[in-house]
């Protein structure tokens, strides 16, 4: 739901609130209020979520994210909707496994690109970046996670209802994008989240790139350290086993 308001300079904003929740018993509630003007977006306040729970006897670890890339279906860069879902319905261009350095930049043009080492695009024809893992929470406390300079546009969510049910990473949630914790077609964004302990934690990113440059930029400050360059230690993908 959002709300107009005005600001000191007589300037409209909108103010988005969320509640999410799910009635399983591995259930997440996030809790966010988001504020967007026509110059910024900026995500403000505390969210929290449950994490999933797994046999470890049962399952096998691999550090890093699974990245699926789809081609881009225009126009749809301001569609929260296509972020949610809707992007799946194209075909995949590629995929890559383990990906512990999910940033990068790349100059486009009318030519061939190769990201993550496997994935070849044309990135003269746009792109759909989908990564998937379990963010592993090493310590309890609040977790900031910011994205800033994308090319074009992104959403990041948490938890088992809205990023992917438990164990089902391939299994992505329809009308999603009411649960995103990270919305933004350009503008930085900074959000918190509350993590506890030992709890793997289902995330998603996307990307949507409408053509020719394109960059993911998120850097996580955890309650000891900051991640950007190397997420080996703190997000996995899980196979059974």
């Amino acid at each position: 739901m959002y709300s107009q308001a005005t600001d000191e300079n007589a300037s409209s904003y909108y103010i988005k609130q969320v509640l999410l929740a799910t009635p399983s018993t591995e259930s997440q509630t996030v809790t966010s209020s988001t504020t967007f003007s026509a110059s910024h977006a900026v995500l403000t306040g505390n969210s929290s979520a449950t994490g999933c729970n797994f046999d470890l006897a049962r399952v096998s670890t691999t550090p890093g994210f699974h990245a699926t890339f789809y081609k881009y279906q225009c126009c749809h860069v301001f569609d929260s909707m296509y972020y949610a879902n809707s992007y799946t319905e194209q075909s995949v261009i590629g995929t890559a496994h383990g990906i512990t350095s999910p940033n990068y930049s790349i100059h486009g043009g009318i030519h061939t690109d190769t990201i993550y080492n496997d994935v070849k695009i044309n990135s003269g024809l746009g792109y759909v970046n989908q990564l998937t893992g379990y963010f592993y929470a090493q310590e309890s406390g609040l977790y900031a996670f910011t994205i800033k300079n994308v090319n074009d546009g992104a959403m990041i969510w948490f938890g088992n209802s809205y990023a992917f049910s438990c164990c089902q990473p391939d299994d992505i949630p329809y009308n999603s994008d009411i649960g995103a914790l990270i919305y933004t077609v350009g503008d930085d964004i900074t959000a918190y989240v509350h993590f506890d302990a030992g709890q793997y934690y289902p995330m998603r990113i996307v990307l949507v790139n409408i053509l020719l440059d394109s960059e993911l930029d998120i850097t996580v400050v955890t309650p000891s350290v900051i991640l950007h360059d190397n997420w080996s230690d703190w997000c996995f993908i899980w196979c059974f086993i």
